[in-house]
């Protein structure tokens, strides 16, 4: 799927449509059963890196540090957000607790009441980029990686900060659970690591070399399956059976895309890939 003149970044879906968000400014839609082109566009004049929906509202954060919720309905703005100074990497909506989350580019995580996106709280959590959010499997806690390689817990409740530790060298740029509870991170180092939790916090349960530069996202596929996405050309496909033994995607060629991998978006038995080539791909799950 093409009809990007810059690299896309975020990846998003709602109901029968999948969203893109890129480098040009524009957020695009496609129909997820043709991957045909939807009438539905916004231009938000800054590249876009995260989009999140909610109901009928997309919700966009862009390179300024602006986060545009839109009505895809009437295709209207109906509010601007600005509370960071620099990019929105990450936006979680977190429909347990009623809220959303923003990740700002100076290192401050803002939540936001999900009815009416009034500011609650806005947390400095770091001096670098607020990366990626994740929830645990009971959405009571908030793990919040940044580009200082630490991973940031807080309540859902009260947002107290609960523990932080170093994950990575580099960023932290991917953050999921397994089939048991435990986390899983990967980053700019290009390793996917393993964390258990003990009465001294959490320690690392093992590490594996996955990519040969940085991981930026990972992503759960069906069963026990995960994809990750790289600057290394690569989408590999993991299980937690056997996790020394990847599936690379290929297409028309050594590599998954031309050139970086910034993003992935799991649906039904589809997993979808973007990047730096301007192509959305999709592939069947099996």
């Amino acid at each position: 799927m093409r009809g990007h003149a810059g690299a896309i970044y975020a990846l998003g879906h709602s109901d029968d449509l999948l969203f893109s968000g890129a480098g040009d400014g524009m957020l695009g839609s496609w129909f997820i059963d043709t991957l045909e082109p939807s009438p539905f566009s916004v231009n938000v004049g800054s590249p876009i890196f995260s989009v999140a929906t909610h109901g009928d509202l997309v919700i966009i954060g862009q390179g300024k540090g602006g986060i545009h919720i839109v009505d895809r309905k009437t295709k209207k703005e109906v509010r601007l957000i600005e509370i960071h100074q620099q990019g929105v990497f990450d936006l979680l909506v977190d429909s347990e607790n009623n809220l959303m989350y923003s990740a700002g580019g100076k290192g401050s995580v803002g939540v936001f009441d999900l009815d009416d996106f009034r500011l609650k709280i806005q947390i400095p959590v770091s001096e670098k980029k607020i990366r990626r959010f994740a929830l645990s499997p009971d959405a009571k806690k908030l793990f919040v990686g940044s580009s200082d390689g630490y991973l940031y817990i807080y309540d859902t409740e009260y947002m107290n900060e609960l523990s932080q530790f170093k994950a990575h060298e580099g960023g932290v740029y991917g953050i999921v659970f397994d089939s048991s509870g435990n986390l899983i991170s990967t980053g700019r180092d290009g390793h996917i690591r393993s964390w258990n939790w003990d009465e001294n916090g959490f320690c690392e349960s093992w590490k594996i070399p996955a990519h040969n530069y940085a991981i930026y996202n990972m992503v759960k596929i069906s069963g026990s399956g995960y994809a990750t996405a790289s600057r290394d050309k690569q989408v590999k496909i993991w299980s937690e059976e056997d996790w020394t033994r990847p599936i690379r995607l290929v297409d028309s060629g050594s590599t998954t895309h031309k050139s970086s991998v910034n993003t992935l978006l799991s649906l039904n038995n589809r997993l979808f890939s973007a990047g730096d080539d301007k192509v959305i791909k999709a592939w069947d799950v099996q």
